[in-house]
């Protein structure tokens, strides 16, 4: 995303951390303004008190709020969605949203429904919230061929393992 007085949206921002990195590298003047937007309202408060702004909506409410990111920011988020493709192709269409800056756990293979969702016993937990469970948990194709249905095409893309694969750390 190029030129100056940008403004950043961050969905399913917890802390406002990502926003004050992000500004922090950025050269001055590039950055205007940093927004981070939660339905989490013990999130919205932390983040307001680091003086941060925040918004408390759902992110498919984001085009209600007015908002029109020069960057949409989704750091570990779009996996917990009932309809990824649904909120993208909103963001493309009618959110005019050209630029979006997006992480996923990382599977070789694509399927429905994370761990607490494929309990041993068959059974699903009785109050499942939207932070707790993946429900989309796909392959990085899979993803950028969900990006490519909604309107957007993958500028740049890379897997990141956090341990190496033969090292103790492993286990972590």
């Amino acid at each position: 995303v190029g030129g100056n007085d940008l403004t950043l949206v961050d969905l399913g921002d917890s802390s406002g951390n990502h926003c004050r990195y992000i500004k922090a590298l950025a050269p001055p003047a590039q950055i205007a303004k940093t927004i981070s937007v939660n339905l989490d309202p013990i999130a919205v408060k932390k983040i307001k008190a680091k003086g941060g702004e925040a918004i408390l909506c759902r992110a498919e409410e984001l085009e209600e709020q007015g908002l029109r990111p020069d960057l949409l920011l989704l750091f570990e988020t779009l996996e917990h969605f009932s309809d990824p493709l649904r909120f993208l192709r909103s963001m493309a269409a009618e959110g005019n949203i050209e630029n979006i800056l997006l992480t996923v756990p990382y599977r070789r293979n694509s399927r429905f429904g994370g761990t607490l969702l494929r309990q041993p016993d068959g059974s699903i937990p009785k109050k499942i919230t939207p932070e707790q469970v993946h429900i989309f948990e796909l392959s990085p194709n899979d993803w950028s061929l969900m990006a490519k249905l909604a309107g957007y095409h993958t500028s740049f893309q890379q897997i990141y393992l956090q341990y190496p694969k033969r090292s103790l750390l492993r286990i972590l």
